[in-house]
């Protein structure tokens, strides 16, 4: 079974991510303290590839068969 919802183009990427901030003194003030940016590195790697195996179907046989034909007569005869 494939692997599905996966776009290969969105893993084996890496991210410089650098983050900062101001600090105003209130609402109005146009000057502000800077505070330093610190800058890292983030990676999202291609995960390991999977197989997912299909799951067998229960073989339930004769008696199944006829355990729901019965209780199908019995229905369509408590319906009539």
């Amino acid at each position: 079974m494939p692997t599905i919802g996966r776009n290969p183009a969105d893993f084996d990427i890496t991210y410089d991510v650098t983050m900062g901030g101001r600090i105003y003194e209130d609402g109005a003030a146009t000057t502000f303290i800077t505070i330093p940016s610190a800058t890292s590195t983030v990676s999202k790697p291609l995960p390991d590839s999977y197989v997912v195996e299909a799951a067998e179907e229960e073989t339930t046989g004769a008696f199944a068969l006829f355990a729901s034909s019965i209780a199908a007569i019995a229905v369509l005869f408590m319906a009539f």
